[in-house]
């Protein structure tokens, strides 16, 4: 959803980056983790998902009033992020596939803000995670590293930027 290289650098050549904003949201991380599960809310739980191809692990499954709600601690602000809301997305369907319940709600926290944005996972959502991850295939099928994205303004902060050199690729595709 992000970036197509950025996908490719991280799961096909395993360039990872240790900046001061992944280093503080690995320690938030790891403190979520650490937290001790209740009747209400449960931490670190691997999903995996047949169908869509994907493993992870949820930050927190609390169950509340609505349902249960996948939330997902972000280092950043908790805006209505596409990619974020996919993720979570991704993250239900899989907890759905494994147990037969049904997620209607997903949430971002933001450890920066310290609030929580919390969204409908809505059928067109459910498209949306199936289209991403058909994409993130793709990819890999192609067998080559995609070209940096053409939305230049997602490349200010990613941790990626030294290895990608969006910029200098850019140029050196204009000057052909």
């Amino acid at each position: 959803m992000y970036c197509a290289r950025r996908f490719w650098l991280v799961y096909v050549e395993q360039a990872m980056v240790i900046d001061g904003a992944v280093m503080e949201g690995i320690i938030q991380h790891r403190n979520v983790h650490a937290t001790t599960n209740s009747n209400k809310c449960v931490t670190s739980l691997p999903v995996y998902s047949e169908r869509l191809h994907l493993v992870g692990t949820l930050d927190a499954l609390e169950q509340s009033a609505d349902g249960l709600i996948v939330i997902e601690h972000k280092h950043g602000s908790a805006k209505a992020w596409e990619n974020d809301q996919v993720q979570v997305a991704a993250q239900a369907m899989a907890f759905e596939e494994m147990t037969g319940q049904t997620i209607s709600y997903g949430s971002v926290f933001s450890w920066t803000t310290r609030r929580r944005y919390q969204f409908s996972i809505t059928p067109e959502l459910r498209t949306l995670v199936e289209q991403s991850t058909e994409g993130m295939r793709a990819v890999l099928r192609s067998g080559q590293r995609p070209r940096p994205t053409e939305e230049s303004h997602k490349c200010k902060g990613c941790s990626l930027r030294e290895v990608c050199q969006p910029a200098l690729i850019r140029k050196m595709r204009k000057g052909k």
